[in-house]
């Protein structure tokens, strides 16, 4: 599996939140504690598109869970993509400012805490894997998650005392299929298909996604490669409402194309985030992701 698999898993291992739902009973902090308590769990299903065969094999998914407890009172925003969206950033190899270091899109810091010995992955009442706790506070598969990621998943967190909650929340992805590179346009009629000139604005069009259930919010994240130099890397968030425009003007265009004459289109992925309040200062940040990447790369 190419590292560009792995790259993407600390931008959307996030501390994500959403719209809050009803608190579960939950094992109060310490007396007089203001801490914040935070658990992320996330998904990413791959699929791999060959532009010349068309063609879309399922690769192996991603996963991962973190608990921690934060010092204070964390203010949590109603939507998590509000500070990304329609925007681009520069996530070059070796780039002082990322797209996870500049929005903390990392995994929590704070104190790692228990939640259990596992947490339980299932698509309604089909099991579909477990994460084993590797550390405090970290968990990852037991085991190769299976290729086919439910488009609805059931995260169950058992709990422990002093530690994270016992909770449990759905989140869905709503989409009845992947949002396939092969399914943009770009600078229409062009179809997208090995790479686009750096000289223009880049416009995009897809067909947006389903609409998403109560409590969840979702974006869309766009992967571009340098031609010449792959290691040149711009990834952009946009709405799911079917278009997207990598402006000429922006300065991770400009950045890129002193470099690079070309551009390759490579992954696109759709992605849902919902936050469930679970308690008094604590949340559960569930992401699921329906990720494409395409092959064979741009050289």
């Amino acid at each position: 599996m190419r590292d560009h698999f792995k790259a993407v898993m600390p931008v959307l291992l996030a501390v994500l939140v959403g719209c809050p739902t009803q608190p579960d009973p939950v094992v109060p902090p310490p007396t007089g504690s203001t801490d914040t308590l935070l658990g992320t769990v996330i998904v990413i299903g791959n699929e791999r598109y060959d532009f010349n065969a068309d063609t879309s094999t399922p690769d192996n998914p991603v996963a991962g869970a973190s608990f921690s407890r934060q010092t204070g009172t964390q203010t949590i925003p109603s939507d998590p993509f509000s500070s990304l969206r329609e925007k681009c950033f520069d996530t070059s190899v070796g780039a002082a400012t990322t797209l996870f270091t500049s929005l903390k899109l990392e995994l929590p810091s704070g104190t790692p805490i228990e939640a259990g010995s596992s947490i339980t992955l299932s698509g309604g009442v089909v099991a579909f894997g477990t994460l084993s706790r590797t550390a405090l506070g970290q968990y990852s598969p037991a085991s190769t998650l299976p290729k086919a990621v439910p488009k609805t998943l059931l995260v169950t967190v058992p709990g422990a005392s002093g530690g994270f909650p016992a909770t449990s929340d759905n989140i869905s992805i709503l989409s009845s299929k992947a949002l396939r590179p092969n399914g943009f346009k770009v600078n229409e009629p062009n179809v997208i298909g090995q790479q686009s000139d750096l000289d223009v604005d880049i416009s995009m069009k897809w067909t947006p996604g389903a609409a998403l259930a109560a409590g969840s919010s979702g974006a869309v994240i766009l992967e571009f490669y340098g031609v010449t130099s792959r290691d040149d890397r711009v990834t952009c968030v946009a709405n799911d409402d079917g278009e997207f425009t990598f402006k000429a003007s922006d300065p991770t265009y400009i950045k890129l194309k002193l470099t690079n004459a070309k551009v390759r289109f490579e992954s696109s992925a759709r992605t849902v985030a919902r936050v469930k309040t679970v308690g008094a200062n604590t949340y559960l940040t569930t992401v699921l992701v329906d990720r494409t990447v395409a092959v064979p790369p741009a050289l």
